[in-house]
C-alpha cells in the first residue's frame, strides 16, 4: 500500500509541474485574434 501512496504522490508533483508551466505560458497558447472576414472563412 505504501508503494502505491508513493506513487500516486509522484504523479501528482508531476501532474502541478505540467500545468504550473502550462498555466505560465497560457497567453502563448491562445489563437491570435481575427478580422471579421477571417472568422467566415
Amino acid at each position: 500500500m505504501k508503494t502505491w501512496l508513493m506513487g500516486f504522490s509522484e504523479f501528482l508533483l508531476c501532474y502541478k509541474l505540467v500545468w504550473s508551466e502550462t498555466w505560465k505560458i497560457r497567453k502563448q497558447l491562445d489563437t491570435p485574434v481575427r478580422e471579421k472576414d477571417e472568422n467566415e472563412f
